[in-house]
């Protein structure tokens, strides 16, 4: 079903690299007749040159805005903003990962028409009051429907329970080599993360106000590693989460998708299998149809959120077992359309009954199929970011 435009032709420049949001909104755009040129941002180039390219692909093809995600395909500088206001072309940037991790290493972030979109409510103080972006508007993920509803099983992937996710260990090396603290600095680092979980303080400087020892230190560093310092703690909070959560499948011969740091972390044993990573179009909609049931952890750089796999594992037909988030209800009801667990203790009793229960797998299946169909199909979010645009900054 297409979504009638009743205004003017739009056209969207997608000027970024490709990601898997990215790629189902231009999907999205397919479907709704939506004009758009993507054009992935060049790895080498003077910025004169990047610019005219950038400035002739506007000039012919005049789209309504410019869509980026997460400002990626954006300098930090600022010379493509200043050309966005030259030309009078509005600038959109949804944000799907926390905007706190990236913000900080740019001089400038916005232009006179700028709309932020943000996948997780609780971002929307902090854009608006800490970034004083004028136009911010909640946008959550959602899911490319007629794709995930076609995937297919494969025997080598069939599971009873599954996790697809990095486990983290990897990207908090790297996060914290980028930081530049010295080792010294960084015996604090546990600690730091402990009262990080425990309050989710997402203000960096009021969470290092409760450990001097380290906060002249770090307010020191630049912007990009004061960034890369805070995105560090918060992946190291969600492999200790995660790992706590994922523990629990290792007994019930879970099969876990992800990098080779959970050979290191998960026990040695035969109990579970590993699998390496999937590519997110071509595997992992098949590794959901192959799973009776998939189980989904939060990461915590998110505040309220919701993840992608809340929408792409039942349309694929696979029965879901989710964390507990503060959005989740909004769109899904909780034990008709998902299954949640507020505690990991709780997750052996929930997998094993639910394993039992074919049919009543079926019916929150169905269930919540319908209820994505209607309201989370990325088609509707793309109408949604649109009507907002035109609200405030045709």
């Amino acid at each position: 079903m297409k979504i009638k435009n009743k205004k003017e032709k739009r056209k969207i420049l997608f000027l970024s690299c490709f990601s898997f949001v990215l790629g189902d909104i231009i999907n999205a755009c397919k479907k709704q007749d939506i004009e758009y040129i993507f054009h992935q941002m060049p790895e080498s180039g003077t910025v004169e040159e990047i610019l005219k390219e950038v400035k002739n692909i506007i000039s012919s093809f005049n789209p309504s805005f410019v869509f980026t995600v997460n400002h990626l395909g954006v300098d930090k500088e600022g010379y493509m903003l200043d050309l966005f206001e030259q030309l009078d072309i509005a600038f959109v940037s949804w944000f799907v990962d926390n905007p706190r991790l990236i913000l900080g290493s740019y001089k400038k972030i916005k232009t006179k028409r700028t709309l932020i979109a943000t996948w997780d409510r609780g971002n929307i103080a902090y854009l608006k009051e800490e970034c004083a972006f004028e136009n911010v508007m909640h946008l959550p993920l959602g899911v490319d429907f007629e794709r995930l509803s076609l995937a297919s099983k494969k025997k080598e992937w069939q599971n009873n329970v599954s996790f697809v996710g990095t486990s983290m260990s990897g990207k908090v090396a790297s996060r914290l080599a980028c930081a530049g603290v010295s080792v010294k600095d960084l015996s604090v680092f546990p600690a730091i993360v402990a009262v990080y979980m425990e309050k989710k303080e997402q203000d960096f400087k009021k969470l290092l106000k409760n450990f001097p020892e380290i906060e002249t230190t770090v307010s020191k560093l630049s912007g990009a590693e004061q960034g890369a310092f805070l995105t560090a703690i918060m992946h190291q909070a969600t492999l200790q989460y995660r790992l706590q959560c994922v523990l629990e499948l290792v007994p019930l011969r879970g099969h876990i998708f992800g990098d080779s740091g959970w050979k290191e972390l998960l026990p040695k044993t035969d109990l579970w299998t590993y699998h390496p990573p999937v590519n997110y179009y071509e595997d992992l909609p098949s590794v959901y149809a192959s799973s009776i049931i998939t189980f989904n952890t939060t990461s915590q750089q998110m505040i309220s959120a919701v993840n992608q796999r809340i929408f792409d594992a039942p349309v694929a037909g696979s029965f879901l077992i989710s964390d507990f988030s503060e959005e989740l209800g909004e769109y899904l009801e909780i034990g008709k359309e998902v299954i949640v667990y507020k505690h990991h203790e709780e997750i052996p009793d929930l997998v094993k009954w639910w394993l039992r229960n074919h049919s009543g797998r079926e019916k929150v299946i169905l269930a919540a199929k319908k209820r994505i169909f209607a309201e989370h199909r990325y088609e509707l979010r793309l109408e949604t970011l649109l009507m907002e645009f035109e609200r405030t900054c045709q």
